[in-house]
């Protein structure tokens, strides 16, 4: 009952997060868009506060914070959910604020009340406008500088390193929090057993790689622990048993972090145990009532009627502006007139979005954002649906993820497709949507669903009907293309240098009749081993150049943090001259970005661990061939998959060495 209590504040914490996430401050009138901002920043200074056991402090916080969504009246972010979840966070900080005295403890240590900032993490910050970002970066700033009058606390900067990896996805001040936490105190079961997750994730993003390689076992052991300890209960001293069982480990922990590290790259077999583990922790809901398949079973016994469909519908929550609404927009015409077709969206406003897109008209289209998971479920039980697409599994670890609305039992056929790269461990999905090249049958057991292969390639995509113009730019673009990218730059010694005229990209080095390499990938998907790659390609082919995307990843802003300079150093101690030949691209809109790809790169370069996806689909829709070295796991397949499809299989290689080779003779 206690470990259900807990899942349940989460849920409701991660309602709010939620909420937020889907609020564009653009649609609100600006007395309204100011009490917005307040509300965001009231939550967040109890938040902070919550997570350090200033539960006095937050209760006023968040009382404001409640307050401010009263007075909002409805309108976003304020919506009835989130004043509810509002009122409940602020009853456990009173309660907290009551209890702090008789039982001191840091929440740290053994899970306590969840930290709120970790929730964040999982993909619902919003992009923050320039004044707001200013000030927490300032927050940032002060807070480090407090920590100098505490250098020997490690809750201090483990509370720290949470804050900024959390609130401001800082990757390189929340690494060395981490890092300096565990220093201080390496035997904490939050350091042992939850930190790693986020640290990796940091560590990844900043491209440190010498780090990278010395926390892999350290990360390995925190997911085989929780492994062994849940699902085979054979656990550790007592300390490892509180902990893995804690709320603040199912934070931190969540399945993202597990999908992208290279633990499981390494050993794919891990992510389903690993999601079973967390499955294994969560309260299940209640069996049906007899009767609640009654309209699904009417509509499969009339099948036979040449005037009933089979009812077909897909389910997902993540919000309009990520990428899955980039690859979905042709689905509806590709079912055929047997098909009754329904969309089903637990996010707010999407099906507002999905009304203005040409092939939605004539899609049923269900708003569930406002009802709990077992009343989404009965709707949809209600509605028929014979078969249930999920198209987010794990991809937003919020409450607006279709999973647990899926576990209440709404349709009895779930297939999970599309958006997750790997399995979902969901005990109630039976089929997994993929194809022979991303999960041949020889790796059926990395996955709890049946294998429902596609011909050619799992990944639908539009770009032909969407963005035709643009993936078939006028020669002439080329030399606009790469002075896009030095205007962009995020490189070393970048910030005071003249920006050159479209087509002189002379000054810097990249200049338009130059090779071009590129690779659109978030800074996290690269790995060591395929970044010396990289440093032997430029090494080989001294007049090519390679770019590197930064910045910004599905309409949600990351930080950059050292990364670039991170990799411009360990080139140059390889012999490599950097700064002629790696830069950093900036983000553009998709159309624009598209066009630059076009006009720019002679060739894409693949990442590994976490293959080039939808930026696989950019590539090669533009005519650019992709180097791509396959792997293990269904996440470092993706790319052999589109290049196969797309007919050119033979850029597809099977050890680093090739890739090297390939991606140098080609330059050339």
């Amino acid at each position: 009952a206690d470990r259900g209590g807990r899942a349940r504040r989460r849920e409701l914490l991660l309602a709010v997060l939620t909420s937020w996430a889907t609020c564009g401050a653009s649609e609100l009138a600006t007395g309204e868009a100011d009490a917005a901002q307040a509300l965001t920043a009231s939550y967040s200074r109890g938040a902070l506060a919550f997570n350090e056991g200033a539960y006095a402090e937050a209760a006023a916080n968040f009382q404001r914070a409640v307050e401010l969504a009263r007075a909002l009246d409805g309108q976003p972010p304020a919506t009835p959910a989130t004043v509810q979840a509002l009122e409940q966070v602020l009853a456990k900080a009173l309660a907290s604020a009551g209890a702090a005295e008789s039982a001191p403890s840091n929440p740290i240590q053994y899970g306590g009340p969840a930290p709120a900032g970790l929730a964040v993490h999982s993909g619902l910050t919003q992009e923050r406008e320039a004044g707001s970002e200013s000030r927490l970066e300032s927050r940032l700033d002060s807070d480090r500088a407090a920590l100098r009058e505490t250098p020997d606390d490690p809750f201090a900067h483990l509370t720290y390193g949470m804050y900024a990896f959390g609130e401001q996805r800082a990757h390189t001040a929340a690494a060395w929090a981490f890092q300096r936490g565990a220093e201080l105190a390496p035997d904490l079961p939050f350091v042992v057993f939850g930190m790693p997750y986020l640290l990796m994730h940091a560590l990844q993003h900043r491209c440190d790689f010498a780090a990278v390689d010395v926390w892999e076992p350290k990360l390995q052991l925190a997911m085989e622990a929780a492994i062994n300890c849940i699902l085979k209960q054979e656990c550790g001293p007592n300390e490892e048993y509180r902990f893995v069982y804690s709320d603040t480990a199912r934070v931190v922990s969540n399945a993202y972090t597990a999908l992208t590290n290279p633990v499981t790259f390494r050993r794919p077999e891990l992510l389903l145990s690993f999601l079973q583990s967390r499955y294994a922790l969560e309260v299940q809901p209640p069996p049906l009532a007899p009767g609640s398949w009654a309209r699904v079973h009417r509509n499969a016994n009339s099948l036979g009627d040449p005037n009933r469909k089979l009812h077909f519908a897909y389910i997902t929550g993540v919000p309009s502006a990520h990428v899955t609404y980039e690859l979905v927009g042709l689905l509806p015409l590709l079912h055929s007139s047997s098909v009754s077709l329904s969309w089903y969206t637990l996010q707010k406003g999407d099906v507002h979005f999905l009304k203005s897109v040409g092939w939605f008209r004539n899609v049923r289209l269900v708003d569930l954002s406002d009802l709990s998971h077992a009343e989404a479920a009965a709707r949809i039980r209600e509605d028929g649906v014979q078969v249930l697409v999920d198209l987010d599994a794990h991809i937003e670890v919020s409450a607006s993820k279709p999973s647990p609305v899926i576990s209440h039992g709404a349709a009895p056929v779930v297939i999970q497709w599309l958006g997750w790269a790997g399995t979902s461990g969901h005990p109630r999905v039976q089929y997994a949507g993929l194809d022979a090249m991303i999960a041949p049958p020889t790796h059926a057991h990395l996955f709890s669903e049946r294998l429902a292969l596609l011909p050619g390639t799992y990944q639908a995509n539009n770009h032909a009907l969407k963005w035709l113009e643009t993936i078939s730019p006028s020669p002439g673009l080329r030399a606009e293309s790469t002075a896009n990218v030095l205007s962009g730059l995020h490189g070393l010694n970048d910030t005071d240098a003249e920006q050159p005229a479209a087509g002189d990209g002379s000054r810097r080095g990249l200049d338009s009749r130059r090779p071009i390499a590129c690779s659109y990938n978030q800074l996290f998907k690269l790995s060591g081993e395929i970044f010396a790659n990289w440093r032997n390609v430029m090494r080989r082919t001294p007049p090519a150049a390679i770019v590197q995307g930064a910045g910004v990843s599905h309409g949600r802003k990351y930080s950059i943090s050292d990364a670039p300079r991170n990799l411009h150093a360990s080139a140059h101690a390889d012999g490599v001259n950097a700064n002629a030949q790696l830069f950093f691209a900036k983000a553009l809109p998709k159309p624009t970005h598209l066009m630059r790809m076009s006009a720019m790169c002679d060739l894409a370069l693949d990442t590994l661990h976490y293959n080039s996806h939808t930026t696989g689909a950019d590539a090669l829709w533009s005519a650019t061939p992709m180097v791509t070295l396959r792997g293990l796991s269904m996440a470092s397949r993706v790319a052999a998959s589109l290049s196969a499809t797309a007919g050119i299989a033979d850029t597809t290689v099977f050890s680093y060495r090739e890739y090297e080779d390939l991606a140098s003779a080609l330059l050339r």
